[in-house]
């Protein structure tokens, strides 16, 4: 079955939200709290995984405290 313009034009649509979405998600920045909360783990844990160089951090000029990558946090979870 042939599909018609308007079908693949709303495909399309469809496909590329998805993809807008899941890059807004990836590249989601978080303080310290709220990457304690998604990773399920302590402060101290993560301190030590930044300490240890196992889990990269940022810290932006003019901010006094890290923070991190959702992508960041997901690489250093899943070893």
């Amino acid at each position: 079955m042939m599909m018609n313009n308007d079908n693949l034009l709303s495909d399309v649509k469809a496909v590329v939200s998805k993809a807008i979405d899941d890059n807004n998600r990836k590249y989601t920045w978080m303080g310290v709290d709220e990457a304690c909360y998604y990773a399920k783990c302590s402060r101290t844990t993560l301190f030590k995984a930044v300490r240890d160089e196992n889990l990269k951090s940022a810290k932006p000029k003019g901010v006094n405290s890290l923070k991190f990558r959702r992508d960041w946090l997901d690489r250093w979870l899943n070893g």
